[in-house]
């Protein structure tokens, strides 16, 4: 800004002595004009460099969490000098990870005011010097900022002495300072980290752009091919999830990959023609001719109607595929025959090597593997189970470092879910908000099944897509390789791998895995109410919500508010007296006639579980307002305290930080109408 001023003031004066000049009739010599336009021409060298090296975007931003206070307009108040360096550090931290990290060289907080509900406004400036391989763009500092924002406070917010914790800043304002080269495009190769290059070799920085139903590349080229990961027979608004078994077309995705008529592992469907497995798999058999693939069913022996049968003509195993290690552990199958796609059949979406699948995410593996590692009994229905995704060093450092680049883990380090015998090559998805489900990990090896602190592990498909593509591409002619000696059959499965781990006393679980569902080492108790939130009446096996009806005890803070016998509202357990419903449940109720059953599935209460106890009060929320349902809340008081058992327990309340995410699943039950228009 003092550089433009500078600018203005100087041609001013210039003007000015030219117009003294002319008015006076005085002749300007040559000298004075070189004079003249050497000084114009070094200051616009001077601002064009100054511009080239530091930009400048102003921002402002609400701050959640913590309350506006009139100290915060001094800047030696204790207030402002705790805030104003913890957010300094905030702004400059979250665009570490971004294209623009090595860019951004300071951050200076300008001044704070407050909105109407008393959050405090902060208005501030990055400043950046700009990097030849990284254009500097408006859109993509903005958006790089407000990623970091989220992600840096997604898990949880930051401590601020006794002026409370900053829950959420949301970018509310942007203005650019000084001159910026809007040029977006930039060639692919030089496209940074997690940034998607689209085809026109735009790069677009936003996690994870493909498919997600809005086009971000000028020709796009991000929602390309996103005829895949969908599950066209699944009913999005009233499916409450269940069970351990799958459900016809909810993985139109899996595939049974048969050897001799024998389930011996899973695959996914990438495209009419191809299927991506674990390399593992075709250790002893190679020849195409021996295989089968199954798709279409969750039936082990394919009696839907739906199922598809397809040769296998080609096998190709990645050519790094390394037998002893497992790195590299992935291959390609064509088909025969193309796939007809159906509702049954669909393919999983294959995500770009930039898609980020962040630990502590949940996803999905399936199949047909043994439901228990000492249990060799393969179940007849596909099975389902929800994983976590667990951090690369931490999974590392459960198996003596071992793992590679290629590999990722998922479960849970309790061991309650994991995958076991008889399923590897099977595919574990994640589903994006736009309800499109993309194959991060092929499920590959580990050891035991549900071993605590033994999680399993997957071939990582953000680091192997590349070749995934030119194989099923170009055709390339299989690389043999040779099967050690350290592996060996087990009962008709694949091969027990030896050497992963530097422990001699540890059993390998056979790379061949499926899904296992087993009970927590330690029951929970039901006679603390802060132990809240548990589900105790789960045990072997534990349930993986994905049915219609709910399990005994899957719900065990789920009450059904009756009046008389109608039951007409849920409510739910939150300590021995009280419950919480929605206010509009009580407009036109009499609470003599209320009663509240509970520790039941049974909308009869017919399964010998149920306790009925009578309502003593209702208090609904004093601002609830019943023509917007406003402030839609209220309370009971029960007239007699609960007992908590394996089937009545309480649901756990959130803090007012807690932070609930958008693209967070959750949980809904009830006793409701199953769908619009039927009254049962």
């Amino acid at each position: 800004m003092e550089q433009t001023d500078l600018a203005l003031k100087t041609a001013a004066d210039i003007e000015r002595v030219r117009l003294a000049a002319h008015s006076t009739c005085c002749k300007v010599t040559i000298a004075t004009v070189l004079v003249g336009g050497f000084v114009l021409l070094s200051l616009g060298i001077l601002m064009a460099y100054c511009s080239a090296q530091e930009l400048s975007f102003e921002h402002t931003v609400e701050l959640r969490g913590i309350a506006y206070d009139s100290s915060l307009q001094r800047e030696n108040s204790d207030y402002s000098r705790t805030l104003t360096p913890t957010l300094e550090r905030l702004f400059l931290t979250s665009l570490q990870g971004s294209p623009l990290e090595g860019s951004c060289v300071g951050c200076t907080v300008l001044e704070y005011s407050r909105n109407g509900n008393s959050s405090v406004i902060v208005h501030f400036q990055l400043h950046f010097s700009p990097q030849a391989s990284w254009p500097l763009s408006s859109s993509v500092e903005e958006e790089a900022l407000r990623h970091g924002l989220a992600a840096a406070l997604r898990e949880q917010g930051i401590p601020l002495a006794t002026y409370g914790t900053i829950a959420s800043a949301s970018l509310t304002g942007k203005h650019l300072l000084g001159q910026v080269n809007h040029h977006l495009s930039v060639p692919a190769g030089t496209c940074h980290g997690n940034v998607f290059a689209c085809q026109n070799s735009q790069c677009v920085w936003k996690e994870n752009p493909e498919c997600d139903g809005r086009a971000d590349c000028s020709d796009g080229s991000d929602e390309a091919g996103c005829d895949c990961g969908s599950r066209p027979t699944m009913q999005a608004a009233h499916r409450i999830v269940g069970g351990t078994e799958a459900s016809r077309g909810e993985f139109p995705w899996q595939v049974s990959l048969r050897e001799n008529n024998e389930h011996f592992c899973g695959a996914t469907i990438l495209t009419e023609k191809w299927l991506v497995s674990a390399a593992h798999c075709f250790n002893e058999f190679q020849d195409p001719a021996v295989w089968a693939a199954y798709m279409g069913t969750i039936s082990l022996s394919g009696s839907d109607s739906s199922t598809v049968k397809a040769g296998v003509g080609r096998i190709i195993p990645h050519p790094s595929y390394n037998t002893d290690t497992a790195d590299f552990d992935v291959a390609v199958l064509e088909l025969d025959s193309p796939l007809p796609f159906n509702k049954y059949i669909q393919p999983a979406c294959l995500p770009g090597p930039g898609h980020r699948f962040p630990a502590g995410r949940k996803c999905l593996i399936s199949g047909w593997g043994y439901l228990k590692e000492d249990f060799l009994v393969k179940p007849e229905t596909l099975q389902k189970a929800t994983v976590e995704l667990l951090d690369q060093a931490l999974c590392a450092s459960l198996y003596s470092h071992t793992l590679t680049d290629r590999m990722m883990c998922a479960g849970y380090l309790e061991g309650k879910i994991d995958s076991c015998q008889g399923d590897s090559g099977g595919p574990m998805v994640c589903e994006e908000p736009s309800g499109k489900f993309f194959l991060a990990g092929i499920v590959s090896w580990g050891i035991g099944c549900a071993e605590a602190k033994r999680p399993g592990v997957y071939a990582r498909v953000t680091q192997l897509r590349d070749w995934i593509l030119d194989a099923i591409s170009t055709f390339p002619i299989p690389t043999a390789f040779t099967v050690p000696t350290t592996l060996s059959s087990t009962n008709g499965d694949a091969a027990t791998m030896e050497g992963i781990s530097n422990s001699t006393t540890s059993k390998h679980r056979p790379v061949s895995t499926t899904l296992s569902v087993l009970a927590a080492s330690k029951p929970a108790t039901a006679s603390r109410p802060q132990e809240c939130g548990g589900r105790p009446g789960l045990s072997k096996p534990s349930k993986i919500v994905g049915g219609i009806e709910a399990s005994k005890g899957e719900i065990p803070w789920q009450v059904s508010l009756k009046e008389g016998s109608r039951h007409f509202c849920g409510a739910t357990v939150i300590g021995e007296r009280w419950l919480l419903s929605a206010a509009h449940c009580f407009n036109q109720t009499k609470l003599e006639y209320l009663k509240a059953y509970l520790g039941t599935t049974s909308l009869t209460g017919a399964d010998g579980n149920a306790v009925k106890v009578s309502i003593k009060k209702v208090v609904q929320h004093p601002s609830y307002n019943p023509i917007i349902l406003d402030f839609d809340v209220a309370v009971l008081e029960l007239a007699s305290p609960l007992h908590f058992n394996k089937f009545i327990q309480p649901v756990c309340l959130p803090l007012a930080v807690q932070k609930f995410p958008v693209g967070k699943k959750c949980m809904i039950s009830g006793w409701g109408n199953v769908r619009e228009g039927n009254s049962e």
